[in-house]
């Protein structure tokens, strides 16, 4: 079964992958983190009282922003 690999947290395309025991009723859809927002998580881990806290909003992965 080919599986679209997906950012759990920015939900860009990540690639493909093949799962040769698919479990039941599985989706065509798997879940990652992407370079970019691994890097990101680790740098809002790392901060300390006093850092800035990064105030960005945030998406959840289903969610896409409309630019008009």
């Amino acid at each position: 079964m080919r599986v679209e690999r997906i950012c759990s947290w920015c939900g860009e395309h990540q690639g493909w992958v093949e799962w040769e025991k698919p479990p039941k009723n599985a989706q065509p859809i798997t879940h990652t983190i992407c370079p970019s927002c691994f890097d990101k998580v680790v740098r809002d881990m790392d901060l300390t009282e006093d850092e800035p806290i990064n105030d960005e909003p945030k998406t959840n992965c289903h969610e896409k922003e409309i630019v008009k």
